[in-house]
């Protein structure tokens, strides 16, 4: 099973595991929406996550 999250802004990644999804994220925060780097802790975005 993997982990999924649907940004706001209509962007979803997946990843194989919480240490990977919190990559992608940090990743997809920077390049999506810089204004938001060192806003969302690790555990607001595991929190998001769906099984899939």
């Amino acid at each position: 099973m993997a982990l999924q999250i649907c940004c706001t802004c209509g962007y979803t990644f997946r990843a194989e595991d919480d240490d990977a999804l919190w990559i992608k994220a940090q990743a997809h925060i920077k390049d999506s929406h810089p204004e938001m780097i060192g806003m969302v802790q690790r555990e607001d975005i595991l929190a998001q996550a769906e099984l899939v």
